[in-house]
């Protein structure tokens, strides 16, 4: 597996994509038409075109603790409710910031992006291209969630009518803590003061999700526990191909 082409030990779970290969466009499809992706993504959606009032844009992030292979869980103890970090973009803050941020501001905990082999559809740049493979920490899914109508209101509290929803398009990235991180408390805005930050087994944090009917999280903290686990151990190969070439090298000089 590949961070921006794909190399020959990724799992077949992840299509392989390469840096170097231009993406034309396909035959042309009618704007309804659904297309069914990897086994990773839900279907299509049918092109949009949106205006600034009628969408949100964020940022969330699956923490994981490479250390010991756990993923970092929020608890919500009013709505008995495990989540995972994310939030809305600040005007003038990229999504990476706002990645950080949001980890930083609902667990309590100094996030680091975690950077692995991605089959990610963002190119290497052209001096990157003399490098190869590469990791990155693009982000590994997006999301949309549909809200309903809903009241605006102004500084001067005059309300703003003729808000009929609108789409929240979050983008997700994989970050990691150390094993002796230190949690901070009250980071949080005053709506997350009660956030309780868990670190679990994989299987445990995907329970607890799949149980608040959030079965696409898990699926989507199961991938990124996969993506770690994929570039470790194509880095431990590369690593044992190296000493086998350096004992090599010495024995025959």
């Amino acid at each position: 597996m590949q961070g921006h082409s794909q190399s020959a030990s990724a799992s077949s779970a992840y299509p392989s994509t390469s840096g170097n290969t231009s993406h034309r466009r396909s035959r042309a499809r009618k704007a309804n038409d659904s297309i069914t992706f990897s086994q990773q993504s839900s279907p299509s959606v049918r092109n949009s075109f949106w205006f600034c009032s009628d969408f949100m844009v964020g940022a969330g992030m699956v923490v994981l603790q490479p250390a010991t292979g756990k993923v970092l869980l929020l608890y919500e103890p009013r709505n008995d409710r495990w989540l995972l970090p994310k939030g809305r973009k600040d005007v003038d803050e990229s999504l990476e910031q706002t990645a950080l941020r949001e980890a930083y501001e609902e667990s309590g905990y100094r996030v680091e992006f975690l950077p692995l082999y991605l089959p990610t559809n963002a190119p290497l740049s052209p001096a990157g291209r003399v490098h190869g493979m590469r990791k990155c920490t693009e982000p590994f899914y997006a999301s949309t969630l549909t809200w309903g109508n809903r009241n605006k209101q102004r500084p001067n509290d005059e309300v703003w009518p003729g808000d009929r929803g609108g789409e929240y398009i979050t983008f997700w990235y994989i970050g990691q803590i150390p094993r002796d991180a230190v949690h901070e408390a009250d980071t949080g805005m005053a709506d997350e003061k009660e956030y309780q930050s868990h670190l679990l087994e994989l299987d445990d944090a995907c329970e607890k999700l799949r149980g608040c009917e959030m079965l696409q999280f898990s699926r989507m903290v199961k991938s990124a526990h996969e993506l770690w686990l994929h570039t470790k151990e194509f880095e431990e190969k590369e690593a044992q191909a190296d000493a086998a070439e350096q004992e090599s090298m010495s024995l025959g000089a």
